[in-house]
């Protein structure tokens, strides 16, 4: 039987071995610029010169970002002023 648990956006698989298989979500563009608050050009132009995490190929024409990746480049983003 496997187990699941949802654990801040990550699932957490186990398996009958009794090892756990952490798989992280992958979300699309809309959510991307959401997230990070960029443009969409903007969001190409930090990719293209490696200030934003790449794209994973999930298809053709289809590409998804890691959510952990995305959410570890907005931590390490400086806060602003208040």
């Amino acid at each position: 039987m496997i187990e699941r648990f949802e654990v801040q956006r990550e699932l957490i698989v186990s398996s009958r071995s009794g090892e756990y298989i952490v798989i992280d979500r992958l979300i699309r563009l809309d959510e991307v610029l959401s997230y990070a608050g960029l443009s969409r050009s903007e969001l190409y132009r930090q990719i293209q010169e490696d200030t934003f995490p790449r794209p994973v190929k999930v298809g053709k024409r289809a590409v998804r970002w890691r959510e952990s990746e995305v959410e570890e480049w907005i931590a390490e983003r400086p806060r602003a002023a208040s």
